[in-house]
Order: C-alpha cells, then structure tokens, then sequence
C-alpha cells in the first residue's frame, strides 16, 4: 500500500488519493512585465 502524501497550497490541497489536478500556465516569460503582470 502506497503512504498518503498531501500538499496544500492555498484552499487547494494535492495528494495521491485525491482526484487528479491540472495546473497550467504560460511556459515561457516574454518580457519582465509579462512576467508581473
């Protein structure tokens, strides 16, 4: 049997018996001010 792992990140938490999560976002920075945005 696998040992439970959590993780929490704000009011979300991931862990290995919880339903699969997709965390998405740019893959690359074009400029300092796209990445403060």
């Amino acid at each position: 049997m696998t040992e439970q792992h959590y993780v929490s990140a704000g009011s979300v938490t991931f862990g290995n018996d919880l339903p699969l999560t997709l965390i998405a976002g740019p893959c690359a920075m074009e400029s300092r001010g796209h990445a403060l945005d």
